[in-house]
């Protein structure tokens, strides 16, 4: 999977929860500069009508190796 897939994915998820893709990803990894990637694919506010399940994006990202990420999805899916 690409990484402009992967941001892709994580966008749209966050989109669905109605949550801060960059606040979500600051939160994660606070000793990390933002990717210039998601602030690029953010900023470009694209619309789609892609739909990404809960579980896709907690595998995806388990699968590109970001179990931080990971994590704070499945913690964020547990507080529901």
């Amino acid at each position: 999977m690409t990484e402009e897939a992967l941001v892709f994915i994580f966008i749209e998820w966050c989109k669905k929860h109605s949550l801060d893709p960059i606040h979500m990803y600051e939160e994660t990894y606070p000793n990390q500069p933002i990717p210039e990637l998601l602030k690029e694919m953010v900023k470009e506010e694209m619309v789609s009508n892609a739909e990404v399940s809960d579980e896709a994006v907690y595998h995806v990202m388990m699968d590109a190796e970001q179990y931080e990420l990971a994590e704070k999805i499945f913690s964020f899916l547990s507080q529901k």
